[in-house]
Formats: structure tokens, C-alpha cells, sequence
């Protein structure tokens, strides 16, 4: 028995723009070329994971999150798939996520568990690849189940993140919006977002990578995380995602001192760039509508996954 560990931290997605098929790829060839462009924020929390790898007589894996059962965790299983036949043998693979950001609500958590599942399964089976080679796994594994498209690109990295070509790590191209040691995240969530018929859907996808496409023409004129905020607030407008009650949490938190502030793409929540004097002023302003427990202020993250 053969037991790893490591973390991914977990990103909020900003804006994204698909750039992918129809449907989803059936080839690592055509994963790697395919995904999103945009841009968000890598955050401190993320998702744990433990290995444990068996040898046994058929493979099977079993997926527990946040110590619970999950036999619908489909990202896990499709990475341990996609891995498994580079070697001989079969086995029995649990899979242990604790997961630190709300689930299906723009915060990456499939991705940053993917990532995690892709770095612990390689470490055990003792295949000897390099990060962005595990990082194309998660890749096509959450383009396969339809979970993200470019999340991988910024989780693996860090920082504020802007995707400026799609595709999986390797592939992509990246950059970074600059920010200050004092910068703070707020971020709560209301409720997840189904994803299936949004990154698969030619109407909807229309619309968003036209708004998409205007935004990313005017960050790179004027690339400071506060424009980048409001320009995708504007996203999230034009592109109808915004609801009324996120329209409401978002003017709140701007009065409130955020420097700016938006919706998770793509999620029934918000988060806000604060400096990190004026984070119990816009905690306070919100209160009322998300209890401390269901906030969340955090740092970013600028190391991106590792071993545990």
C-alpha cells in the first residue's frame, strides 16, 4: 500500500472567453489545444488530497470528499483513468479530498482536485512526469466531464492570473496582473451553477466570448487588477449572468471600500479585491446577508500546487 498527498489552491475565475468544440474532446491531442481565455484570482485555500494506492486483481477507485462518499465525483475518477493505463497491473485507488471553497460555484474546486488527484496518482505509480505534463491530465479530464475549461492554466500557477492563449498547461499562454503584499480576497457563494449547458452551448458561449473578447482587448492596455475588476463586472452584465441579489452584494461591498469587485464565472457568487485595513469594514457591510462562517477572506496564492 503506497500513500500520497498534495495540495492544489483553488482559483476564482474572473471572465473567460471558450475557445472548444461542440463537445467534448475524446483526445488528449485535441485537449491540450482547446480551453478558455480569461483571468481570476489563485487563493491560500484549496483542496487537500490523499492517495492510497493497492495492488488488486482490477482496478477500482473510490472517492471520498470532505470525508464523505462521493461516487459522483467524476473528475477524480476521469484523471485516474486517463492515467492508469501508463502502467501494468491493477489497482485499487481511494481518493481523499478536503475541500476548502464552496463546490460548483466558480471557485475551481474540480480543477484544483484534479490537479491534486493527477500529482498524488503519478507520485504512487511512480510515473515521472513534470507539472504542466500531470497539469494536461486535470485539463482534458475536466473538459471530458464538463466542469471548466482553462481553471488548470491559473491554478498550477498562482497569482492574478490572465489566460491569453487557451489550452492546456504547455500550451497556453499566460501572464500576470500585478499586485500589492496588502491585497486581500473576499468571496462568498450562494448557490453553484450548473456548467454542462453553458460551455457546450454555441447561443449562450456567443454571447459570452463577444463581451469576453472586448475585455481582454482592454486589460492588456491598462493591466492593474481594479480595471481588470470592473471590466468584469461589465462581463458579468452584458453577458447576463449578474443576478439581482449579486447586483446588490456587489454595490455593498464597493461602498463599502472594496477596490472592486465581481461575480464568479461561473457561480451564484461574488468576490472583492480589499486592502487588508479595510477587510472588516466590507465583512461588516454584508454581514447581515452572509454570516462569518460563510465568508471568506483570504490571501492569494503565488506558488501554485505541491506535495505534501
Amino acid at each position: 500500500m503506497t500513500r500520497t498527498s498534495a495540495f492544489c489552491p483553488a482559483g476564482i475565475s474572473s471572465l473567460f472567453r471558450a475557445e472548444t468544440r461542440s463537445q467534448p474532446p475524446y483526445a488528449m491531442e485535441e485537449a491540450c489545444l482547446v480551453g478558455a481565455k480569461g483571468g481570476g484570482f489563485v487563493i491560500a485555500e484549496g483542496v487537500d488530497t490523499e492517495l492510497i494506492l493497492s495492488p488488486a486483481k482490477t482496478n477500482s477507485i473510490e472517492v471520498h470528499i470532505n470525508e464523505r462518499l462521493a461516487p459522483d465525483a467524476k473528475v477524480t475518477r476521469e484523471v485516474c483513468n486517463l492515467l492508469l493505463p501508463h502502467v501494468e497491473g491493477f489497482f485499487d485507488i481511494v481518493v481523499k479530498h478536503d475541500i476548502g471553497v464552496p463546490i460548483g460555484a466558480g471557485y475551481g474546486a474540480s480543477a484544483a482536485g484534479a490537479v491534486s488527484t493527477a500529482m498524488a496518482l503519478c507520485k504512487a505509480l511512480g510515473l515521472n512526469m513534470t507539472l504542466n505534463q500531470m497539469a494536461q491530465y486535470a485539463h482534458f479530464a475536466e473538459l471530458r466531464c464538463a466542469t471548466g475549461l482553462g481553471t488548470v492554466s491559473g491554478v498550477i500557477r498562482g497569482g492574478a492570473i490572465l489566460i491569453l492563449e487557451a489550452g492546456a498547461p504547455g500550451y497556453d499562454r499566460v501572464d500576470w496582473l500585478p499586485l500589492e503584499p496588502s491585497h486581500r480576497i473576499i468571496t462568498a457563494s450562494f448557490a453553484p451553477i450548473p456548467k454542462e449547458d453553458i460551455i457546450f452551448s454555441p447561443t449562450t458561449l456567443e454571447v459570452v466570448n463577444r463581451e469576453a473578447q472586448t475585455v481582454m482587448t482592454h486589460i492588456l492596455s491598462n493591466p492593474d487588477p481594479v480595471f481588470f475588476l470592473e471590466l468584469c463586472y461589465q462581463f458579468a452584465q452584458k453577458a447576463g449572468f449578474l443576478s439581482e441579489r449579486l447586483t446588490k452584494i456587489l454595490a455593498k461591498v464597493l461602498k463599502a471600500g472594496a477596490l472592486g469587485a465581481t461575480q464568479n464565472m461561473i457561480g451564484d457568487a461574488f468576490h472583492a479585491l480589499v486592502y487588508k485595513e479595510d477587510v472588516d469594514k466590507v465583512v461588516e457591510a454584508i454581514a447581515p446577508v452572509f454570516p462569518s462562517d460563510g465568508l471568506l477572506v483570504t490571501e492569494i496564492n503565488y506558488g501554485g500546487p505541491r506535495y505534501k
